[in-house]
């Protein structure tokens, strides 16, 4: 991988590990925000994807769609159908609790399962790194 790839790659992959703890910070503890942890789950898992492409100086679109990218990240490497379940489960996230009145306020325990799921991604993509 060339340098500015790597490089390049790195900040992509700790903006998402900063997306990854923002979510994990707002599921514990007196800062209880379940929708916004969310968010930062869904945010975590498209950088750190998006990091993977980078790495592999592998352009992609300007999207939000965990699905799609993923599709990108598989043609690279097969493996990356393990993420296809938790890609689909985390899209809605990008939006869903964005903004007032859109959605019933979600349960902390779907956060903590969206935290995991996007845990497992940016592993998934660090290991390939």
């Amino acid at each position: 991988m060339p340098p500015e790839a790597a490089e390049e790659a790195r900040l992509w992959l700790r903006h998402a590990e900063e997306d990854l703890a923002a979510a994990g910070l707002t599921i514990a503890g007196p800062l209880l925000l379940p929708a916004t942890s969310l968010f930062h789950s869904q945010q975590a898992a498209e950088k750190a994807l998006k990091a993977y492409l980078v790495s592999r100086e592998e352009p992609f679109p300007k999207t939000h769609e965990l699905p799609r990218l993923v599709s990108y990240c598989k043609q690279l490497d097969a493996g990356f159908a393990d993420l296809e379940v938790p890609a689909a489960q985390l899209n809605p996230f990008i939006s869903r609790y964005r903004y007032p009145g859109a959605a019933d306020d979600p349960e902390p325990a779907e956060a903590e399962a969206a935290h995991g799921m996007a845990a497992a991604v940016v592993e998934f993509v660090r290991a390939r790194l």
